[in-house]
């Protein structure tokens, strides 16, 4: 097995592992009342043993997925080092598309997983990681080109996974911000569990897309081309998604918009973000253009 069919196999596993958890849903030890389920509209219902075993398969499956992503990464970055000579740092493996949009859906089920853990939520772990699987699937789906490709001079910086990194987490929390919002709009969550969630997240994605897609890239673009912005295609769109995403903070600052417009707002200005990434790949040439998109017919 090759690393791409790990990936793809990896895929599979988090779309399996998110289709339990939602099905573990249907399976509860009793029935809370629906004046109890009013006045504590935060109250969960215990599993039944049949939800609970869904539980595990589907926490089994996110797992080894996970695992499986993380091992072809590895390895693809090992890969990387040896063939250019040169440190981990200086070889991370996001050289072309289809190596980013894996480490993104890597970060994506991570982060699901971790805010599950604090939130206790099933949909919303279900949510983060059938993202993730989708995005792998659709990799492959597409045919999109998954030879590596050894690095351009500008992308030999240390500074290549302080960005990276904490761009593609802030994409991570905003497409979970993304998943709450559906999941409000869609009736498979309350406003008093989702808005507070679409909240933290909005506000906790747009701190460190700040630091690590904004300065973070500026330092760099200083340090590879000698200029901080060159309004770039991939530099505007980033602008205007961390407007898009600032603008939600400005107007809800004193939670003053309601919880379905504030869902709809988050899941709007998660499309510009996919314009952002996907989109301006396809469309336009720019500095960013090593990670340009092509897929076979």
């Amino acid at each position: 097995m090759n690393i791409e069919e790990l990936f793809t196999l990896s895929g599979t596993g988090l779309v399996i592992g998110a289709l339990l958890s939602w099905l573990s849903l249907a399976f509860t030890a009793r029935r809370i009342p629906a004046s109890a389920a009013q006045t504590q509209p935060n109250s969960r219902q215990p599993l039944s043993s049949g939800g609970k075993a869904l539980r595990v398969f589907s926490l089994a499956a996110a797992l080894l997925a996970l695992i499986g992503l993380g091992w072809g990464l590895l390895d693809r970055w090992r890969w990387y080092m040896w063939q250019m000579n040169t440190d981990w740092f200086l070889s991370f493996p996001t050289a072309t598309f289809y190596e980013s949009a894996v480490f993104c859906a890597f970060l994506t089920a991570l982060a699901s997983a971790a805010c599950s853990s604090v939130r206790r939520s099933p949909q919303l772990f279900g949510g983060g990681i059938m993202l993730s699987g989708i995005v792998l699937l659709a990799l492959n789906l597409y045919a999109v080109p998954t030879a590596p490709v050894l690095f351009l001079p500008a992308l030999q910086s240390y500074w290549l996974v302080a960005h990276v990194t904490l761009s593609f987490t802030a994409y991570a929390l905003f497409g979970l911000s993304a998943c709450a919002g559906a999941a409000l709009l869609c009736g498979g969550a309350s406003a008093e569990t989702a808005a507070p969630l679409i909240r933290r997240l909005n506000l906790l994605g747009l701190v460190i897309f700040t630091i690590g897609g904004l300065f973070f890239g500026a330092i760099w673009a200083h340090h590879s081309w000698g200029r901080f912005w060159a309004w770039d295609p991939k530099e505007t769109w980033a602008f205007i998604t961390w407007c898009a995403f600032l603008a939600i903070l400005h107007f809800d600052h004193r939670r003053e918009l309601p919880p379905r417009k504030l869902a709809a707002a988050t899941l709007a200005a998660f499309a510009v973000l996919i314009f952002t990434y996907v989109g301006v790949n396809i469309f336009f040439a720019g500095l960013h253009s090593y990670a340009a998109l092509e897929v076979s017919p």
